[in-house]
């Protein structure tokens, strides 16, 4: 019988070619039931940085009969986030009746690829097929930019910490955001038990210099019933609070050293608890957490979820006269499917719309016109923003995605106040390419990536620690900025459609890159540049720049 390809990729399959390669695992018509291939070790073969030679073990269950082959075909991926229908490379390799396949490939450069396997029996019928990406990153030896992060599980799932921190570095992230819910550490009243993962994780992070922010929250019916309905309860009595405090104590006398920032709670419900609960836990928690680990930060607000998205949390915990209780206070400004410079219309907030453009500089000036009484400022975390992939949630999809991480962390960068920007999410948290909820990853269920992956590892290589410097152009439907003052780079995109732009540059000759890395050199003739761009950024750096 054959398999009924998902709704969007039969459409997709129509529109042709180009369009049919971008429905990833899909079966191809007519290919058996109950037979599958599949990528071994998936971190090496897939998310490898560098170009040049690379190595696919494909596996396939069950074995095939004799004579079967398996044959691959590489694809590049266009300027628009598309893959290319021409073929780069097609490998043939036979089973001889093996249940596992090496494929050699030779990538031409950093870039992102598409994979198309088709396992075919002897008569060239296709038992099974398998389409996968593939990204080649920059190679790097130094942590990634200081405001880069990205929320990761480590306490469970089938992928180990090494694994999943070796990615993180190499995609050039440099902080993680984890969780350690009380529920799941405190079974039994007095008792804890830390998971051995997640530990190994924050140790291992430490050594490799990634800095970690790990959310302290929810309640814990399970222990104490008496005090919460539920799990994720909000402690509300003092007696519920004090628990909560003992539970922060052991967490953070177990992993203090190594641990750089501790969130408290995460998206409390602030319309069914009110800002006095939240204050109230943050009073008590803040000089445990101080006194346990002196040169952690403490952070505020969970992302501030049922209040408004902006300050409503701050303001609170300021008029509550609790500014000193917390080192910085955290958002998560969502705004999908809408772009990271229009977001939408506010309602009862200080600004609208609500977008990096706006929000960002109007919590910077809260910052700077409320320091802690030591003087310092409080910290501006960004602990969760994304957007999905999922192909039905309208204007979503893998390009999309890409698109709106680059223009966020080049948004945020102008604005110069998140402290850290925290990608959610590393991994999906489902396989159903339909559920928005299941897409955020940056790397889909399997370890293949996405567009995303690959745009995020390039943007970091391009752009490192350098400072915003200058808008070239800044209009509603285009940005063209400049990073950095020695070997600057441009950074520049349109808000929807592609256009040509006109730069006056320094006679010489430039690199554009490109959103996945591919590059070629460009002429500035007498420091004219006709300059085409679209949702995806791309960039422009002076030729001697690495």
């Amino acid at each position: 019988m054959r398999r009924r390809r998902p709704r969007v990729c039969a459409v997709l399959a129509r529109l042709g070619v180009a369009a049919a390669l971008a429905c990833h695992g899909g079966a191809a018509p007519g290919a058996e039931p109950g037979v599958s291939l599949s990528v071994r070790d998936p971190a090496t073969s897939l998310l490898a940085p560098g170009a040049g030679p690379r190595t696919l073990h494909f596996a396939v269950v069950p074995a095939p009969a004799a004579g079967a082959r398996l044959a691959v075909s590489l694809h590049e991926y266009l300027a628009s986030g598309a893959p290319d229908p021409a073929t780069l490379a097609t490998i043939q390799v036979p089973l001889g009746g093996a249940n596992e396949a090496t494929v050699h490939l030779q990538l031409p450069s950093i870039g992102f690829y598409l994979l198309d396997a088709r396992l075919l029996a002897a008569n060239g019928r296709v038992i099974a097929q398998r389409r996968v990406n593939l990204a080649a990153i920059p190679p790097r030896s130094a942590l990634g930019p200081p405001d880069f992060g990205v929320g990761a599980t480590f306490d469970h799932g089938p992928y180990a910490p090494h694994v999943l921190l070796s990615i993180i570095r190499n995609a050039g992230f440099s902080w993680i955001r984890g969780e350690l819910p009380w529920a799941e550490i405190e079974r039994r009243p007095g008792v804890f038990s830390f998971p051995s993962q997640f530990g190994s994780a924050l140790d291992l992070a430490s050594r490799m210099g990634i800095k970690s922010l790990v959310l302290l929250d929810y309640g814990n019916a399970h222990a104490y019933p008496s005090l919460f309905k539920t799990d994720n309860a909000f402690p509300l009595t003092s007696a519920a609070r004090q628990k909560f405090v003992q539970y922060v104590a052991a967490v953070v006398k177990r992993y203090g050293g190594q641990v750089n920032e501790w969130e408290i709670w995460n998206e409390p419900h602030f319309k069914e608890i009110g800002y006095h609960a939240y204050v109230a836990l943050l009073e008590d928690v803040y000089p445990v957490i101080k006194r346990l680990a002196p040169s952690s930060g403490v952070v505020s607000c969970g992302g501030d979820w049922g209040g408004n998205p902006i300050d409503a949390c701050i303001d609170a915990i300021l008029k509550a006269g609790a500014l000193d209780d917390q080192d910085g206070f955290s958002i998560h400004p969502y705004m999908f499917p809408a772009a990271p410079e229009v977001g939408y219309a506010g309602v009862g907030v200080p600004v609208t719309p609500v977008n990096i453009t706006t929000v960002w500089p109007y919590l910077g000036r809260l910052i700077a016109d409320n320091p802690k009484s030591n003087g310092r400022p409080l910290q501006l975390w960004v602990s969760e923003i994304g957007w999905p992939s999922a192909p039905r949630s309208p204007g979503q999809n893998t390009v999309t995605q890409a698109a709106y991480l680059l223009r966020t962390y080049l948004l945020s960068r102008r604005y110069a106040v998140a402290r850290g920007v925290f990608w959610y999410d590393l991994i999906d948290n489902g396989t159903d390419p339909d559920d928005k909820e299941s897409n955020f990853g940056l790397l889909r269920a399997d370890l293949s990536p996405k567009p995303a992956f690959a745009a995020a590892a390039v943007l970091a290589a391009t752009l490192e620690r350098r400072a915003w410097r200058a808008a070239l152009i800044d209009t509603p439907q285009t940005k063209v900025f400049e990073y950095g003052r020695r070997d600057p780079v441009i950074a520049g995109w349109t808000v929807g459609g592609e256009r040509v732009v006109h730069l006056t540059l320094p006679a010489g000759t430039y690199v554009q890159r490109d959103w996945d890395g591919r590059q070629r050199r460009v002429a500035a003739s007498n420091g004219q540049i006709d300059w085409k761009l679209g949702p995806l950024p791309r960039y422009l750096l002076p030729a001697t720049t690495p």
